[in-house]
């Protein structure tokens, strides 16, 4: 027996349930047409395109199919385009697409986007940054500085070892 997060309100329910106690989705359906290893694997979800039709029955038809409550189905229907259902099995949504197209409902399957990385520029790769504030106001000891330091204090002075200093905060490193 373990504990895996429902697909619809994320909270932890066991796998042996017949379905969420908080809100009700039927986690052995799920977990009985796809294998147990393959459950945080899910990376697909199901949108709203267009449909035909008024708002209530289309928001009906939504919360019997994708078991979601008719006030989240009214919202999403209200919002259209939009994601209906997230994180969930390629199979399973392909059923509930291919039942909903029958009440005229276009929907899509599309694969989660991973998160953009953000684009590093030329200037961010060759900018020196303190390694405690993050400024950019850093300047390089001179070779001259650094003999100075270790004639007068030593080989453990921090300036004889160190190559870089921040001006805003005076750490060397």
């Amino acid at each position: 027996m373990a504990l895996i997060d429902c697909p619809e309100c994320e909270k932890q329910v066991s796998d042996k349930a017949e379905s969420c106690p908080y809100c009700g989705y039927p986690i052995k359906d799920t977990l009985s047409d796809n294998n147990d290893d393959d459950w945080k694997e899910t990376k697909y979800k199901l949108l709203l395109k267009k449909y035909v039709g008024n708002e209530a029955f289309v928001a009906e038809c939504i919360s019997n199919h994708c078991f979601i409550s008719i006030r989240k189905a009214e919202e999403l229907v209200s919002k259209a385009p939009t994601v209906i259902m997230d994180k969930a099995y390629l199979s399973q949504l392909e059923k509930i697409q291919k039942e909903l197209s029958k009440y005229r409902i276009i929907t899509d399957i599309s694969e989660d986007a991973k998160p953009e990385m953000p684009k590093i520029t030329e200037k961010d790769k060759n900018t020196i940054k303190c390694p405690t504030c993050g400024s950019e106001r850093v300047s390089r000891l001179s070779d001259l500085k650094r003999g100075t330091h270790a004639l007068i204090f030593g080989l453990y002075s921090t300036t004889a070892k160190s190559q870089f200093e921040c001006l805003n905060c005076h750490y060397k490193w």
